[in-house]
């Protein structure tokens, strides 16, 4: 088993470096009482003021993500970010702050003021109560990108490319390929989970930042298992209950040939993954 992992290892980089480092947690907003909201209220809001639905993000949670599918939530993230008062009326104080952003979002801001006195309690908000935290990579969730769940009992990434947000339930790999979608959802992959990553209660695997960027990727870009990975994706777009299983098997066939697996390396994978 052991050489096997080493081979494996071998054969490609690790996944830090092949994304550049760029995998990140979700969105934290220290009060999702206040930020986080359903579709209903959403609605409201946007009906009220049409402005609103600028700073109302769709919201994923881990729950959400499975592999391949298009991702679909029923909530939504109240989005503004640390900063963004600034950027539109200067270093005000508090009360001109909240009022120019009233002016701007009245239905959004007048939802939040109820929510005022614990959302200041925050210790991570942004400049005022109504932003959240300092984040260097909100414009990361706007791309093309992977998501997965940070907690899972089998590899589950998908891709978005409807700018939508997540919570720190997920990870984001922004600009991932449809190529390291289906290395990702591999057997080969769920090799590495369970005999890599912490074993959870339940089953479940823990695919942090931690473990995951040492993960080896083979730099090849294969065509045939981006044309793979595109018919499942919009498989299971159309119908997401899709039975892709022989597709999947065929990219598990073509991942192994690129990794230079034999044939009794092959069975150990899916021995151990059955």
């Amino acid at each position: 088993m052991q050489k096997l992992l080493e081979k494996l290892r071998s054969q490609g980089i690790p996944l830090g470096e092949y994304v550049d480092a760029k995998i990140f947690y979700g969105i934290k907003t220290g009060l999702n009482e206040a930020f986080v909201i359903d579709q209903e209220t959403r609605n409201n809001l946007i009906a009220e003021d049409p402005n609103s639905a600028r700073v109302i993000k769709s919201f994923l949670a881990g729950r959400d993500i499975k592999s391949f599918c298009q991702p679909q939530t029923d909530k939504f993230l109240i989005l503004f970010k640390s900063g963004d008062t600034y950027s539109l009326f200067g270093k005000v104080e508090e009360g001109i702050g909240f009022t120019k952003m009233s002016e701007k979002y009245p239905a959004v801001m007048q939802y939040l003021e109820q929510f005022k006195n614990k959302a200041r309690k925050r210790y991570d908000q942004g400049n005022y109560w109504w932003e959240l935290r300092s984040c260097d990579y909100y414009s990361e969730f706007e791309k093309n990108k992977i998501i997965y769940p940070n907690i899972c009992k089998q590899p589950e990434f998908t891709f978005d490319d409807s700018g939508q947000y997540t919570n720190q339930k997920c990870f984001i790999i922004p600009g991932g390929s449809n190529y390291l979608l289906g290395i990702l959802n591999s057997k080969i992959t769920f090799f590495l989970f369970k005999h890599i990553l912490p074993m959870l209660r339940g089953g479940f695997y823990e695919p942090g930042y931690k473990y995951l960027k040492d993960f080896p990727i083979v730099d090849s870009n294969s065509i045939e298992i981006v044309e793979k990975v595109q018919q499942i994706l919009l498989q299971k777009k159309e119908n997401p209950a899709a039975d892709t299983t022989s597709l999947e098997a065929e990219i598990d066939q073509l991942v192994y040939e690129l990794y230079g697996l034999t044939e009794e390396e092959i069975g150990i994978v899916e021995g151990s993954v059955e």
